[in-house]
């Protein structure tokens, strides 16, 4: 049995610890909470490379390390998730069975709308949500419902509505869930369930891009959903015209190349039994298809890709140590037990891989090949800051939000406080990918102390050296205890050396927070650029806010320069919004004229069927 009585504890013992074998002294319990752990496994245990700080995670007990000095006990106390924190926010998962748009009053505006921000905000998410004792629908599930708020001249307009998927069409018709999703177990509607149906709704829940003039909704299992980007009513699935194939990630990059012109980067991954292949393509701002290559993923298991990141000469992915739980699948999937996103497995004993893949038609692209690399520490990541080149090109680095474990068994009906505690932790990462030679990755968190997630940059910035990032983040600010998203944190890297010892390595010198409230819960922040902006810091950030104490959303609008100002606008909507996923914004204004009289200021909003109610 290893003791561990300091924090001072290198990885290389902590790994060659046998599982079940690690002893931590319990805690004092000051802080007037359960305190108590003496036995973990090496799974429940995390320590940064070059870090003197242990934390040790336990996912059903908790563990108590010491307090720093700067945080006494009464204050990390006052921050902790309650109950009452779990209640509100799960009360952000629930449906939305009515369709409105309408002109912001101007009552409902506390602050002023910057006279300089123009556009039109796009935002998509699940919607529906089905919890009524028989069937518990995971939020991932969710129909998508795409959200458009629309800002001219201080004013704005709202509309959400539904994608009319094929799916949705179809359970809206029969009052009650006809058909499997990914996340969610058992039979649709609770009855019979057939294992071997693996189709699944395409939910397209997952982003919104306006490009070359049309709007599409995204899921990365299918194919996206064209919408008119002035009325979002759904114009069906698309492949757009044979160009990509019978699927679309849901998330992207837009890079901006070196004549000023914009890129539409994306990608698909085919991830089946038989092998799992990835595809790229960019599209001009014409629509026009100008790149595309696939690319076999060798020795890959079936897994789990949600995101990229592009440099000036490569795409960029990063698979987090995910196998597929084959016994899981027989013992539990095969009977209704668990769903099949269940079945994928983090496991910390394999490597989390840098796959990097040439850009097609760049200059020397003939001469690269792909490559992977491995981290020095397994981590999943959900989402990717930004990827750009130094050295000539002879290293990438890359931000990501590193989850030090994931579980696809948690969801919003059973997050329980202890998960707060330890557990599946997000942490804004580095990698340092040197491609000379064999290829390293050196790999440092640059943010202690803080949980975050949904990154967000300046769009002009996507593949170049940023010195700005914007977070999702707790408000808890703790090596081991965190929280929901409840503020938004920027973070400035300086430009000197690094913490890696390399010249012209970024460090965080600053970071700013704004937070929410105590009982407001936040989404993901979207950059949008001021005109003709300079820095990547120079523009506003867009957040959409549940508020649990009124059952009401808001979407708030920071300045991107100086959180700490609060809110420049704070529009409050006269209903509530779901827990959403992703968004963008094109600053081309798609709402109606404001000059224009006949536009009511307020339409008779469209009822929708909860499809769960009639189970």
């Amino acid at each position: 049995m290893l003791e561990v009585n300091s924090t001072n504890v290198s990885m290389k013992t902590l790994r060659e610890a046998p599982s079940g074998h690690l002893r931590v002294p319990s805690w004092s319990g000051r802080l007037g909470v359960p305190h108590v752990i003496h036995q973990v496994s090496k799974r429940n245990v995390l320590a940064s490379p070059g870090s003197s700080r242990l934390a040790l995670q336990a996912s059903s007990v908790l563990v108590r390390p010491e307090v720093s000095v700067a945080e006494g006990p009464a204050e990390l106390k006052s921050r902790l998730v309650t109950p009452q924190t779990l209640a509100d926010h799960k009360s952000m998962f629930c449906s939305v069975l009515y369709e409105y748009e309408y002109w912001v009053d101007d009552a409902w505006v506390e602050g002023s709308i910057p006279a300089e921000l123009e556009g039109t905000y796009f935002r998509n998410g699940p919607g529906m949500q089905i919890n009524n004792g028989k069937v518990s629908r995971h939020t991932f599930d969710g129909d998508g419902m795409v959200v458009s708020l629309a800002i001219k001249d201080g004013r704005a307009y709202f509309r959400n509505k539904y994608v009319r998927t094929k799916g949705f069409v179809a359970e809206q018709a029969a009052g009650r869930p006809l058909f499997r999703s990914t996340f969610s177990s058992g039979a649709a509607d609770g009855g019979l369930f057939n294992p071997f149906d693996l189709k699944f709704k395409n939910v397209a829940n997952t982003g919104a891009v306006y490009w070359a003039g049309k709007l599409y909704a995204l899921w990365e299992a299918g194919l996206p959903h064209e919408l008119d980007p002035r009325t979002l009513d759904t114009l069906g699935e698309t492949n757009m015209k044979g160009l990509i194939g019978d699927r679309l990630a849901g998330h992207y990059r837009v890079t901006r190349e070196a004549d000023g012109s914009r890129r539409w980067c994306t990608f698909s991954t085919n991830i089946q039994f038989s092998g799992n292949f990835i595809s790229f393509f960019e599209f001009d701002e014409s629509g026009r298809r100008v790149a595309h290559s696939s690319h076999p993923l060798k020795g890959v298991d079936i897994t789990f890709v949600h995101d990229m990141v592009v440099s000036e000469n490569w795409y960029i992915v990063v698979l987090g140590p995910i196998e597929f739980d084959r016994r899981r699948f027989a013992a539990e999937y095969l009977l209704g037990r668990c769903s099949i996103a269940q079945c994928l497995k983090y496991n910390e004993n394999l490597d989390t891989q840098v796959m990097l893949f040439p850009r097609p038609g760049r200059p020397g692209s003939g001469q690269r090949s792909p490559r992977v690399l491995r981290t020095p520490q397994p981590f999943f990541p959900f989402h990717h800051v930004n990827a750009y080149e130094a050295d000539g090109g002879q290293r990438i680095v890359i931000d990501t939000v590193a989850w030090d474990d994931v579980t696809f068994d948690i969801h919003q009906f059973n997050v329980q406080e202890d998960y707060y505690v330890g557990g599946s932790r997000a942490e804004y990462f580095r990698l340092d990918v040197d491609l000379r030679g064999p290829g390293t990755v050196m790999q440092r968190r640059l943010l202690h102390n803080r949980t975050v997630e949904f990154p967000a940059m300046h769009p002009d910035w996507t593949g170049r050296p940023h010195s700005h990032a914007y977070f999702m983040a707790d408000t808890v600010g703790h090596h081991l205890h965190w929280g929901p998203g409840q503020a938004i944190v920027k973070v400035e890297l300086g430009h000197g050396p690094g913490t890696s010892g390399r010249q012209g390595d970024e460090a965080v010198v600053a970071q700013q927070m704004w937070e929410a409230g105590p009982r407001c819960f936040l989404g993901e922040p979207l950059f949008v650029p001021r005109p003709n902006s300079r820095s990547d810091d120079d523009g506003w950030i867009l957040v959409a806010k549940h508020d649990a104490a009124s059952m009401k959303a808001s979407f708030v609008i920071l300045d991107a320069q100086d959180l700490k100002k609060g809110p420049l606008a704070t529009i409050h909507l006269p209903h509530l919004l779901p827990a959403s996923l992703h968004g963008s914004f094109t600053p081309e204004y798609l709402g109606p004229d404001p000059r224009d009289e006949s536009v009511p200021r307020w339409k008779q909003p469209v009822p929708v069927r909860d499809v769960g109610a009639g189970l």
